[in-house]
């Protein structure tokens, strides 16, 4: 394609019809590059995970209280989710938390190993949780991050139950 110049009140630019191809060629290139990211979010076997949680506000004595806690007490959500921007904005709240109430939420999940790979390594993605969470799989502390909104992952492997049996977080 060649360049048309156009010369106007002494001003030497590209002809309009060149600015309309460079704009279609940066939204081609823009649609490419986000249906590559969205292919890219999830490796072979890979599974969002998002769906069927259940949530409590307030405190827990322990993960296994997650599991004994009667059903009513916890609301079902799906993530992400976020408790505190269903109160009111108030001033007695800090500006760090938006002016929002903070606390102590707990989330849970029942599971079942996939079948597709009962011998393979199994690991959780968080994009980000707010902060000081910790995360539980069976009983079992799978780790903690005192920052929040930062990604993160942990293994699974060695404390999921076997296919058939019910995983609890």
């Amino acid at each position: 394609m060649t360049q048309q110049r156009c010369f106007s009140e002494g001003k030497i630019g590209l002809a309009k019809g060149y600015k309309n191809y460079r704009l279609k060629l940066f939204c081609t290139f823009f649609a490419c590059l986000l249906v590559m990211s969205v292919f890219a979010q999830l490796p072979e076997g890979a599974k969002l995970f998002n769906d069927g949680w259940s949530f409590h506000k307030g405190d827990l004595d322990s993960a296994n209280g997650a599991v004994t806690i009667k059903a009513g007490d916890w609301q079902p959500v799906d993530l992400p989710h976020d408790w505190s921007i269903l109160a009111p904005f108030s001033q007695k709240w800090a500006s760090a938390t938006g002016y929002l109430p903070g606390g102590i939420g707990w989330y849970k999940k029942a599971f079942n190993l996939n079948k597709q790979y009962p011998d393979g390594k199994y690991f959780i993605y968080f994009g980000g949780i707010y902060k000081h969470s910790k995360v539980w799989l069976n009983g079992h502390l799978l780790g903690r991050r005192p920052n929040g909104f930062v990604s993160f992952f942990y293994e699974l492997t060695p404390y999921l139950k076997i296919v058939g049996l019910m995983n609890f977080w």
